[in-house]
């Protein structure tokens, strides 16, 4: 009957509780105290109990009843004080018994049926102090040798099929630290459902899966799942994908996984349920996935070469991917000396051969500026490099290129450094990489005049070089400086006024003043192109553009005829430039 029932379990707990004692941990009301160490209390609960059966189901009835009180069980499932300090740091009384062998089996299975009871009090995000699952779950990562009679791991996939999400992720990751080699098939099975049927556990159940030693070929069933995922996964998990397989994959299968990579990563899969800007959304997924692909390359270098090869081999240019531009950029910024320049050279390859058009690396960097902006300086050697090549298409590609960064990147930082690296091609002395450089600054003055006249200091240090310019190159000079320096302001009477900066326009008289007929006919070269870029100007009086026109014109001729006996050259010039 029921007071029979109520005598035998106190007679259990009266067993329970003394041999506890006996063993060198005390049941207090404020919660266990360690007595000695759990090492001690371990092995004099195991010669107590070893052979006995009778004792056994006695001292597990006494712990199903001290456990019945929730206050109890929380008390045991938190840190034991300690006899020395009184002061809580101790192994949890749970802990100490998990250790148990002869009790793990019957323990487990009683802190499994009491986890569920608790699941309507669980808040997501709360402290675990508060959390009997998961400071259950915690109390089962912790186990040093896991019984197979105990079937932690079976009892644990049961549980991750009704827990509530958080409490999921939590069992998921106990998972990987209680499994056994000889169940690992099992729990690849039950990751891969995870996997087919809760999309928000993939980060857990990869974090999971990268905690087995699993052997190849359950591993590799695994990998081929995880792969799918690459075109599914949501931009906050892709990271995870991306590091999973990077880390995963044997060297045999370096060249399918780097194909994945080239296929599936597009981000245009992220921005299904992202926005842009916002805590896990599309932007954060691209920075973080790119992080992913470049820090698990640095640690996989069969899968650097191999996805460095695989960009190498296409030789078609529409079978190209933006993921090749972003994975050249990322390739380098790993790589020593010796690898950046075996990419610099498949790079140039790719653009001697037509492969990459400027278009095209435009439309790869466009929408991504924010995740691909660690990687710009790398970008800026990609362009250094270019255009101080001998070649003339792969010179003129890097010119372009720097266009493409200052439009792309459009901090302040970034576009100084990009004029500053164009200035400096400009005093290289190379035919081809200071007209590329030139070719740079005329793009940039027509697509981006407003942003380029910020960096025009920086321009007019170009005219340092102008003795080693030839006449080509210093007539673009002048053309950029010129339509830079056609200023729109407002005059007292509130029109506007076009006109020609003072900077350039004295050194342009400066230069005509000169004795010397070299000077002269640079003097004239900046005249005529002064005089262009103020004939295109739309804005400003016509009457005084007239006239700015007018008297820069004059004042090239006059200075001309009245400098030196052998400016007949100089005219002629002019003259040429003029009809031109």
């Amino acid at each position: 009957d029921g007071t029979g029932q109520q005598t035998r379990r106190s007679d259990d707990e009266s067993f329970f509780a003394p041999l506890l004692e006996d063993a060198g941990m005390e049941l207090r009301t404020d919660g266990p105290w360690l007595m000695t160490t759990q090492a001690q209390v371990r092995t004099h609960l195991e010669r107590a109990l070893q052979y006995e059966r009778s004792a056994q189901e006695r001292f597990v009835a006494g712990l199903r009843e001290h456990l019945d009180d929730p206050d109890r069980l929380k008390a045991a499932l938190l840190p034991a004080k300690m006899a020395a300090s009184g002061e809580a740091g101790a192994h949890a009384l749970i802990n100490t018994l998990l250790e148990v062998n002869v009790v793990q089996g019957e323990l487990v299975g009683m802190l499994f049926e009491k986890v569920p009871e608790y699941f309507a009090d669980e808040e997501e995000g709360g402290l675990m102090l508060d959390s009997v699952p998961r400071l259950v779950l915690n109390q089962l990562k912790w186990i040093e040798f896991v019984q197979p009679e105990s079937k932690v791991t079976t009892k644990l996939i049961e549980l991750i099929e009704v827990a509530p999400l958080h409490l999921k992720r939590e069992a998921l990751a106990a998972l990987a630290e209680v499994a056994l080699d000889s169940e690992h098939q099992e729990v690849v099975e039950a990751l891969r459902q995870v996997l087919d049927n809760d999309s928000e556990c993939t980060a857990a159940v990869l974090d999971a899966a990268s905690n087995l030693s699993l052997d190849p070929d359950l591993a590799q069933a695994l990998t081929d799942r995880v792969k799918d995922l690459l075109r599914t996964s949501p931009a906050h998990d892709l990271p995870v994908v991306v590091r999973y397989l990077i880390q995963s994959t044997p060297p045999d299968c370096a060249a399918e996984t780097v194909q994945a990579l080239r296929k599936e990563i597009t981000f245009v899969s992220g921005a299904k349920g992202a926005k842009k800007g916002e805590k896990g959304g599309l932007r954060d997924g691209e920075m973080l996935t790119l992080d992913a692909v470049c820090s698990g390359l640095k640690f996989r270098k069969v899968l650097a070469k191999a996805l460095l090869m695989e960009i190498k081999m296409v030789q078609v240019s529409s079978e190209h991917r933006p993921f090749d531009v972003w994975a050249l950029v990322l390739l380098r910024s790993i790589g020593d000396d010796k690898a950046k320049a075996e990419v610099e050279k498949v790079f140039k390859g790719k653009i001697d051969k037509g492969l990459f058009a400027v278009s095209f690396i435009r439309e790869s960097i466009q929408q991504h500026s924010d995740a691909l902006k660690p990687y710009f300086a790398h970008f800026l050697a990609f362009a250094d490099s270019f255009t101080r090549s001998s070649d003339y298409t792969v010179a003129a590609f890097g010119g372009r290129l720097y266009e493409v960064l200052f439009s792309v990147f459009s901090d302040d930082f970034s576009r100084s450094e990009i004029i500053h690296n164009v200035v400096a091609h400009t005093g290289s002395g190379s035919d081809s990489e200071v007209g590329a450089a030139l070719d740079a600054l005329l793009g940039l003055v027509h697509s981006h005049n407003s942003a380029l006249r910020q960096c025009t200091i920086y321009v007019k240090t170009v005219l340092d070089y102008l003795s080693h310019l030839k006449h080509k190159h210093i007539r673009k000079l002048f053309t950029v400086l010129s339509e830079l320096s056609v200023s729109t302001q407002v005059n007292g009477a509130g029109e506007d006024d076009a006109r020609l900066d003072d900077d350039v326009h004295i050194h342009i008289r400066k230069l005509l003043s000169n004795p010397r007929l070299k000077h002269i006919q640079h003097g004239v070269i900046g005249a005529v192109s002064a005089v262009m870029a103020l004939s295109s100007s739309t804005s400003g009086n016509p009457a005084q553009l007239s006239q700015e026109k007018d008297s820069m014109e004059s004042s090239c001729s006059q200075r001309q005829r009245a400098t030196h006996s052998r400016a007949g050259q100089a005219i002629a010039l002019l003259d040429t430039l003029k009809a031109n």
